[in-house]
């Protein structure tokens, strides 16, 4: 299966050792792995379809940002657990990070930095994954990337711990976050 990859869909993007290493980050993230799903001798047994799917994804996401195998598989990985997405939907979540990057104003590896933990406080404010990339990707034309994912978080955690009152006001005052 890592020969199909390497050679078929991702021929000339990838080295094996970045493709074995891709595979080791997905396995340990939990990659294609269902809870119960065990083999003769009790351990975790992997959907290698879902595996190879999200392995693809994270690799033509390194690919095109430039930045290391690692670093895409871990962020994808994240962002699918924070979210809860399927790993089969690993393929349009890589996409929508490489479209920050291409229209805002920043790299990849800046990215990987903070966006796991904004992730997890847009998550807990009922932010989608569009309205959290929309905005930072609009914020980086204008912020630095660092300061936008925490001054992101930091404004949503102030107004999701005033509760509806504060959600409510946002509303009534047009501000949108799906840029």
């Amino acid at each position: 299966a890592m020969d199909k990859l390497v050679s078929g869909p991702l021929d000339n993007m990838v080295t094996s050792v970045e493709a074995s290493n891709a595979l080791y980050n997905a396995l340990s993230a939990g990659v294609g792995i269902t809870a119960g799903k065990v083999d003769e001798l009790g351990r975790s047994v992997a959907d290698t379809n879902e595996v190879m799917s999200f392995m693809e994804a994270g690799l033509k996401l390194s690919s095109a940002t430039g930045a290391d195998a690692a670093s895409s598989m871990e962020l994808l990985s994240k962002v699918t657990q924070v979210y809860n997405l399927s790993n089969l939907q690993a393929s349009e979540t890589a996409a929508k990070l490489n479209a920050i990057v291409e229209s805002g104003v920043t790299t990849f590896p800046q990215l990987v930095g903070g966006l796991s933990r904004t992730a997890s406080v847009a998550v807990s404010a009922n932010i989608s994954i569009d309205e959290l990339f929309g905005s930072i990707s609009a914020l980086t034309r204008v912020m630095d990337v660092q300061d936008v994912q925490t001054g992101y978080a930091s404004l949503i955690s102030s107004i999701a711990g005033q509760g509806a009152q504060a959600q409510k006001a946002v509303k009534e005052l047009g501000i949108q976050f799906d840029i």
